[in-house]
Parts: C-alpha cells; sequence; structure tokens
C-alpha cells in the first residue's frame, strides 16, 4: 500500500498526529481482537502439544516396558557354591533350579609366537638401518616390508600390522624387555618365516638392533571345549560363560567328581513391585496433570496484551498478567476430558480370559481407594488417581506371579476391535489408547517442527486463514489511516490559502 504526503497542523494549529491516532484506536479493534485470538490460539495449541508430549512419553517410556512378560519375569538368582559357578538372567528361564555337575572348563587357545632381543631403548628413535623384510605367517602370502635408515621400532611394527590380515601375522615391541614380538593372529600350530635381506635382493642382511631371520611350524595351543552337565544333559562348551534357558551361567572351576551345585531362580518380588509401583506413579503424574489443566481457572478479564500496551508495563507486571491470561485455555476441554475417560476405561474394565480371580487391578492390590480413605467421597477428591495395597499386591507377586502377568501383558489375536481390547491385557490396552489419544491431540494442535499455517493439523488450518485476515485488515487499516491524512492535509492546504489571502488582504488594506 502507497502512503500519502502527512502534513502536520502547522496552519491549522491541530496536534493532527494525535488525532489520528485516536481516531485509528477505534478502527484497529476488529484487528486487536484478531490478534488476541491469534495469540490465544497458539498458547492453546502449545497447552495442547504439552499435554501430548507427557502422554507420550508416558507410553513409550512406562507402558512399552509393562506390556513386555519379561517385567514380570524377573528373578532373584542364587548359587550354591559360587567359587564354582554363578548365574544371572538373561531371557525368561522356564525353571525355578539348575543342578550342576561334572564341570570341565573350556580352555582358550594361544597362538604361535617368536620374540628377538633388542638394543631399542626408544621406540621412536630412527634406528639407522636400511633393509627389507619378508614375512609370512599361516595364510601363506608373503609380504615384503622395506625398512628405511629413519624408520623407528614403532614406524615398522605400524608398516607390519598394515598387511597383517594378507600375513597373519602381528608384531609388537615390549619397552621393559625391549623385545620386538611376531605373534600368528590365529590359535594353534601355525608357519611363520621372517626374513631380513637387502633392499631388492635376497642376500640376508644384518640388523644393528636385533632382528634376524627365523622361519619355523609352532604349535600354539587349540582352543579346548569344555564341557557341563545340567539337570542331566551334558553340554559342549566353547566359552565358560554361555547362555542356556534363558540363563547366563558362568563356570569358574572344574567341579569335584560327583558333587553337584544349585543355581536357584525365583520371582524378584522387589523388582516386579517396583515396575508395577512407577506405572502407578507415572499414571498418577499424567492424570493429574490432564486434570488440573481441565479444572483450571479461567480469568476472562485477562486478554493478551498489546505491543502498544507491553510498552507501557513492566516485565514483572507483563508476566504475571500473561500468566493469568494462559489459564484455563483448556478448562473443561472435550478432548482432554475424553482422554481421561479412555484412560480409566482401559485401566478398570475386567480382562476376557484371565484368572476371574485375577481380572481387575482391584483384586491384585491397585485401586482409587486412598488406604485409609472414605469410600467414594474420597475416590472423587483424588479424580481417579491408583493406590496400592502393597501387602495385597506383594501377596499376589509371590503367590501368583503368573496371574500378575496376565493382567498387564495378555494379547488377543482377535480382528473384532471390541473383542480384541476385552481380551487384552490392561498395559496393552492402555498402551494402543494412549497411542489413539496421541493421534487425535496431532490431528488438532500438530507437533513440534509443524509450522503455525501447516495443513497438516486443525489449527494450522485455522491460523493460516486467521493470519489472511489479519494481513486484510492491516491493509485496510493503512488505507483508513491514509484516508484521514489526506482529510486533514487537504485542511492544512485550505488553511494556508486563507491565511495567505488573508495576509493579502492586510497588505493591501495597510497600502
Amino acid at each position: 500500500m502507497s502512503t500519502i504526503n502527512r502534513i502536520s497542523g502547522l496552519a491549522s494549529g491541530l496536534d493532527t498526529e494525535t488525532m489520528v491516532k485516536d481516531l485509528m484506536k477505534a478502527e484497529r479493534k476488529p484487528l486487536d481482537s484478531l490478534l488476541r485470538k491469534k495469540q490465544m490460539d497458539s498458547w492453546q495449541r502449545d497447552d495442547y502439544r504439552e499435554l501430548n508430549l507427557m502422554i507420550a512419553s508416558f507410553r513409550d517410556n512406562t507402558m512399552r516396558d509393562m506390556k513386555l512378560q519379561s517385567t514380570y519375569l524377573k528373578k532373584t538368582i542364587s548359587s550354591s557354591n559360587d567359587s564354582i559357578v554363578t548365574a544371572k538372567q538373561k531371557g525368561n528361564p522356564s525353571l525355578d533350579a539348575y543342578v550342576i555337575k561334572d564341570v570341565q572348563l573350556a580352555v582358550a587357545g594361544t597362538p604361535h609366537a617368536t620374540n628377538f632381543s633388542t638394543t631399542v631403548s626408544d621406540p621412536n628413535t630412527a634406528l639407522g638401518n636400511t633393509f627389507d623384510l619378508k614375512i609370512k605367517g599361516h595364510t601363506g602370502v608373503e609380504k615384503t616390508i622395506e625398512v628405511t635408515a629413519t624408520d623407528s621400532m614403532n614406524s615398522i611394527i605400524s608398516k607390519i600390522n598394515s598387511v597383517s590380515s594378507d600375513t597373519g601375522v602381528v608384531a609388537s615391541f615390549n619397552a621393559v624387555d625391549k623385545k620386538m614380538v611376531f605373534t600368528a593372529n590365529k590359535n594353534g600350530a601355525t608357519d611363520m618365516s621372517i626374513a631380513v635381506v637387502s633392499p631388492g635382493t635376497s642376500t640376508p642382511a644384518t640388523t644393528n638392533f636385533g632382528l634376524a631371520d627365523y622361519s619355523a611350524t609352532a604349535v600354539g595351543q587349540d582352543d579346548v571345549k569344555g564341557s557341563v552337565t545340567i539337570n542331566g544333559t551334558t553340554l559342549q562348551i566353547s566359552s565358560n560363560t554361555f547362555t542356556y534357558d534363558g540363563m547366563e551361567f558362568t563356570f569358574k572351576q572344574n567341579s569335584i567328581p560327583g558333587q553337584t551345585y544349585t543355581i536357584s531362580a525365583s520371582p524378584d518380588e522387589d523388582a516386579i513391585f517396583n515396575s508395577i509401583s512407577k506405572f502407578v506413579e507415572d499414571y498418577n503424574t499424567l492424570i493429574d496433570k490432564l486434570n488440573s489443566k481441565i479444572s483450571e481457572a479461567r480469568y476472562k478479564d485477562y486478554q493478551p496484551l498489546s505491543d502498544e500496551e507491553k510498552a507501557a508495563m513492566d516485565e514483572k507486571v507483563i508476566e504475571k498478567w500473561e500468566e493469568k491470561a494462559k489459564s484455563g485455555l483448556l478448562r473443561r476441554d472435550p478432548m482432554i476430558t475424553d482422554a481421561l475417560t479412555q484412560m480409566r476405561n482401559a485401566i478398570f474394565n475386567p480382562v476376557s480370559g484371565v484368572d476371574k480371580k485375577f481380572d481387575l487391578l482391584t483384586e491384585i492390590g491397585i485401586s482409587t481407594t486412598r488406604p485409609g480413605g472414605e469410600g467414594s467421597a474420597s475416590n472423587y477428591l483424588d479424580k481417579g488417581k491408583l493406590f496400592i495395597d502393597e501387602k495385597k499386591l506383594r501377596e499376589a507377586i509371590r503367590a501368583n506371579g503368573n496371574d500378575v502377568m496376565d493382567i498387564f501383558t495378555k494379547s488377543s489375536s482377535s480382528t473384532d476391535s471390541q473383542t480384541k481390547y476385552a481380551e487384552s491385557g490392561i498395559a496393552q490396552r492402555l498402551y494402543d489408547t494412549l497411542g489413539s489419544i496421541t493421534s487425535t491431540i496431532t490431528k488438532k494442535a500438530g507437533s513440534l517442527g509443524m509450522t503455525d499455517e501447516s495443513e497438516y493439523y486443525t489449527m494450522g488450518k485455522s491460523m493460516k486463514s486467521l493470519n489472511e485476515q489479519i494481513s486484510k485488515w492491516k491493509d485496510r487499516l493503512e488505507d483508513i489511516e491514509n484516508r484521514y491524512w489526506s482529510k486533514f492535509s487537504a485542511l492544512e492546504n485550505a488553511m494556508n490559502r486563507m491565511n495567505s489571502q488573508s495576509a493579502w488582504l492586510s497588505q493591501q488594506l495597510g497600502g
């Protein structure tokens, strides 16, 4: 939009600037209303996203584990003789006890190696020799290493090791006893030959630090498998730590002939109880946040501040004002209210297909009744929070561990959504429900990273429309302001002409 030349009230004596500003205040009201709505919508969108992030975090960090059987199959492992064998849980052990006997340890093999005593004190100092080093190991491939007068012990070793995948030989240097060591890179009997020759020839050469020719077939130690008998089954083992039936066993020494040892695996009551307690704690934190948002006080007298209003206020006052202006934007929000209802239904509807004595959380000691509370009145005040009867839950874990696991983790193969919902364990059911809730909120409010005017969520489309209206109103107000200035400028021009004429007449009459 173009602007006109603005002439202040020099001729009329009017405060034109102030008059136009006052006139525009009334004209700006529709735009101010749109800008306030834009700010309110942005705050509300951010509230939705904050809650959605909490819901998604609870789903991914808590419910993902709660729907896994491994959470409820944690074991406490003990050994009757730790000096012979220890164990730890690696999966889902099928037995409560493992009887061990006839332990014969596996023995790791050793490689073919040879060494040369040297006179080298500093492995980084140039040795001053020039020769070729021909190396061949168990691979049968010979490589020539060119050694120059500027090479040090470390640089020679680096050259040797750079082709070790071809030769099958690696080199190292022991600074303590000044020995250069050549080692095969596989265990057992291997060939190794090292030839020190003059550069580009097959003529033997000498070095000034002790390296010489070597050729031999040496017997290293092959890996020796061990064996152990577990619950009557004899197993060959290539390592003294191995996994069997969800247990990782570590054997430390050969057993005494005829002696048996027992690894016991019992439910880890504390670990299972703590996992369920964490679920309850995280669930309560989430619904407390959701409930606080839909019950938050709304202060309708506190609207978003315009830039002019902010300019006239102290920062602390602005902060307190906006705190009240942001409050209650999701009060009685139907989407969040429905989310809470879905979560409660997922938790408290019975699970089909499990033991009828354990198809509800209340039957394992988890309910909405505060211990020592007064029934429904207490339930209402706590707004659906869960509470644990520790004695009852621990007893259920101890005596009916599989039933506790089933009520949380049971899965359904039904293709009918209602049947699948009814047959799913509480953790699986709640996990799926939370996924649906986050999807619904995302469709409305988008997610972090989406632009304000994205077409992929409802509030983004509304924001785009709102911005278009704001842009039109800004253009319209500029036109209105220009018209006001045009009229005042015309008045100034008329006053100037009148003053000029009056001055001319006064001059004529005075003459």
